[in-house]
């Protein structure tokens, strides 16, 4: 190989393991954030009916 397509080369696989570090990083970050909300709303959990009833939007009424 040339000189010139081994450092292309040694460059393109450089970021590619800095950006899957960076995204191998944001999954975990991202996870541990998720598992502190899904801990936090454990204590007053709710039927899947009362929650669908709740978050439903208020139909508007004709005139």
């Amino acid at each position: 190989m040339k000189t010139k397509l081994k450092v292309k080369l040694a460059i393109v696989l450089s970021a590619s393991i800095l950006i899957n570090i960076f995204l191998i990083w944001e999954v975990f970050r991202l996870r541990n954030e998720n598992n502190k909300i899904y801990k936090a709303e454990t204590g007053n959990s709710q039927s899947l009916e009362d929650f669908w009833n709740t978050n439903q939007p208020v139909a508007e009424q004709p005139e």
